[in-house]
């Protein structure tokens, strides 16, 4: 696996079992061009979603 792989899943909140919606959004429809969002549109966090992968203490370590 690659670097960027590995970070990207130890970042993930999916990874402890949470949800955060519109991280990205769509710029131009026709396009159909996606950028990231920094506070153009509101995102909505969700707790215990799913099942967790890693514990949520692990998690918050790994952040660190």
């Amino acid at each position: 696996m690659v670097p960027s792989h590995i970070k990207k899943v130890l970042t993930n909140e999916k990874m402890k079992g949470d949800i955060k919606c519109q991280k990205t959004y769509n710029t131009d429809f026709i396009t159909k061009k996606r950028m990231k969002n920094k506070g153009e549109l509101p995102q909505h966090y969700f707790e215990d979603t799913r099942p967790a992968i890693i514990d949520k203490d692990t998690w918050e370590c790994v952040q660190l």
